[in-house]
């Protein structure tokens, strides 16, 4: 009975673990895009973005962000879908979403963060902010 209860306090303490982990994740691309939405980066997502390279902490090792999808629908309104992983030696990955109205310039970010990239893993959480 002892070693049961040790067990699923061990599980529950990872899961915990890789909550936060992917929370971070989340947070990290958040910034990063908020970095890249600044008024002194001239325009980044008022129009297509395939091509574009765009990159954050890379004094930290992390990788460059692949577009995934960039599409305006309707009329000034773009929808880029961006993917991050967070570095070579770093397992972690995030999945952005940003909507840029180009008349109002409004922006809406959403950012999944996932403590592993492999889509399979049995404990791959997710754990997602907006704004």
């Amino acid at each position: 009975a002892m070693f049961n209860i040790s067990l699923k306090e061990a599980v529950l303490t990872s899961t915990g673990q890789e909550s936060q982990t992917s929370f971070f994740a989340a947070d990290t691309g958040i910034e990063c895009i908020r970095y890249w939405d600044l008024p002194t980066v001239p325009n980044v997502f008022d129009s297509q973005l395939n091509g574009t390279s765009l990159q954050c902490g890379n004094d930290a090792g992390y990788s460059n962000i692949t577009v995934v999808s960039s599409v305006e629908s309707p009329a000034n309104v773009w929808t880029h879908v961006l993917t991050y992983n967070l570095g070579d030696t770093i397992d972690e990955c995030v999945q952005l979403t940003i909507v840029k109205d180009t008349v109002t310039q409004a922006t809406l970010i959403e950012s999944r963060g996932y403590n592993t990239c492999d889509l399979n893993h049995p404990r791959r959480t997710e754990r997602g902010i907006r704004i």
